[in-house]
């Protein structure tokens, strides 16, 4: 018996401008992860969160994210520090991946929300930030 898996691409489709050291309700992505039926449980494995960042400011370096299952923030399916930021060829410009591969479950939704918060300084969180998850 043969048994294939789907890997699933999400895109965060907007910016998130001002990430600073401390986490706030303005700044995070709400992602929908495409359940099916859409908005019912879902169950899948992440197996990677990449993200853009631009407009580095201050000597941020290092981000930490977290992930809930609330737009308040406080029930959280992960909390990280990614670590530091592969700088681009432009010195504003960077990124970092995240490779999880463990599986979630967000009861009656299959929305998450997607928080950050950088050592120090500031940066902006990029539009083509992606997370992809495995069913």
């Amino acid at each position: 018996m043969r048994v294939n898996s789907f890997l699933h691409p999400v895109t965060f489709n907007s910016d998130i401008a001002s990430v600073n050291n401390t986490y706030s309700t303005d700044r995070k992505h709400t992602v929908t992860l495409g359940s099916f039926p859409a908005g019912s449980s879902f169950t899948g494995k992440l197996q990677q969160i990449t993200i853009f960042v631009s407009s580095i400011a201050s000597s941020a370096a290092n981000m930490t994210f977290k992930i809930t299952k609330d737009s308040a923030g406080n029930k959280i399916l992960t909390d990280t520090t990614a670590g530091a930021f592969t700088i681009g060829e432009t010195a504003t410009t960077g990124s970092l991946t995240f490779v999880p591969e463990y599986p979630i479950y967000v009861a009656g939704s299959d929305t998450v929300y997607i928080w950050y918060k950088v050592d120090t300084g500031s940066c902006t969180v990029d539009s083509d930030s992606h997370l992809i998850w495995e069913e």
